[in-house]
């Protein structure tokens, strides 16, 4: 029985069962599984080492867990630094302890898509590391590549953290929301496009005034639940729109917080390459954005895209 699930942009997903134990399975050619193998896997396999874990992080080639105790372990392809253990192109098909900051513990973790790594410590700062391409280290620069957990700069206390395709998101104690890395597309919310805000190598403030509970970097695009002093609120997405990812009835990109159409509210929500999906708070669950061939929205149709959120699930809560 799973607790917490996290999927990548490769195929591979990965369970933390409620005894506190992980599990991967689909995509392994990179030994992003942790299970000492190579190979795909259509069954569940458990991470190895024996660690008991609180949060999994799913990238692309790589996969990053954060142990009960407050310790970092990344496995599968560790290239440009995205292990976090001072080695710029290791590889593992088992978990590899990252290198912890003097008197830090983890308390999240997330891994981005194109080999870079950001965790939330138990006091709410957050650390990244991997590639810096567009500034997602959030250091103030926007190049080169950390192998070493460093601290996002501004001085902020996060209660959660996403990382995307090239840019990172994250909710700052109060409820507003911050961004960093590639804006191409609008994806940092501050309502400046790629012709004035094109890359940010620290945090920025999410326009429009909003206080936030959680938060979900897409590929290009950005989506969040907006905390109405409950434990659901309405939904807000931003950034590249152009495959009606952004849930509110149009194909246009937005460069700062747009309503996601219907007027519902949602209890989470999670975003993908070009595609959302979220739960509402009487447990239905509405997807929105790219479908096409065989449904990947689950929505009964095989439209190419949904601009609106459209039920899903099968009637399951």
């Amino acid at each position: 029985t799973f607790r917490k699930l996290a999927a990548g942009h490769a195929g591979t997903t990965c369970g933390i069962s409620t005894d506190d134990r992980l599990f991967c399975w689909g995509y392994g050619n990179s030994g992003n599984l942790g299970n000492g193998q190579t190979t795909y896997s259509h069954v569940p396999v458990e991470v190895s080492g024996g660690h008991r874990w609180k949060d999994v992080g799913v990238g692309t080639w790589h996969t990053c867990g954060v142990t009960t105790d407050g310790a970092g372990y990344c496995w599968g392809d560790g290239s440009y630094g995205s292990f976090g253990n001072g080695s710029s192109s290791q590889w593992s098909t088992v978990p590899v302890p990252v290198t912890m900051p003097a008197g830090v513990q983890f308390d999240a973790i997330t891994a981005g898509e194109v080999w870079f790594t950001c965790a939330l410590a138990t006091t709410g700062q957050a650390y990244c590391w991997g590639s810096n391409s567009g500034g997602v280290i959030g250091n103030g620069t926007t190049s080169g590549t950390y192998t070493l957990p460093t601290e996002v700069v501004g001085g902020h206390t996060f209660t959660s953290i996403s990382a995307g395709q090239d840019h990172v998101c994250a909710i700052a104690s109060g409820g507003a929301a911050y961004c960093w890395g590639w804006n191409g597309e609008g994806q940092l919310g501050t309502g400046d496009d790629s012709s004035t805000l094109s890359r940010s190598g620290t945090p920025v403030l999410v326009a429009g005034g909003h206080a936030f509970m959680e938060i979900k970097a897409g590929e290009y695009f950005t989506c969040a639940l907006i905390d109405d002093g409950i434990s659901w609120g309405p939904a807000y997405c931003w950034g590249a729109g152009g495959r009606g990812q952004l849930g509110n009835g149009t194909e246009e990109w937005a460069l700062s917080p747009s309503a996601v159409d219907g007027g519902m509210y949602y209890e989470s929500i999670d975003a993908g390459v070009e595609h959302a999906c979220a739960i509402t708070n009487w447990g239905a669950i509405y997807c929105w954005g790219r479908n096409g061939y065989n449904d990947p929205l689950g929505v009964g149709s095989t439209e190419d895209h949904i601009t609106r959120p459209a039920w899903a699930g099968g009637g399951l809560d």
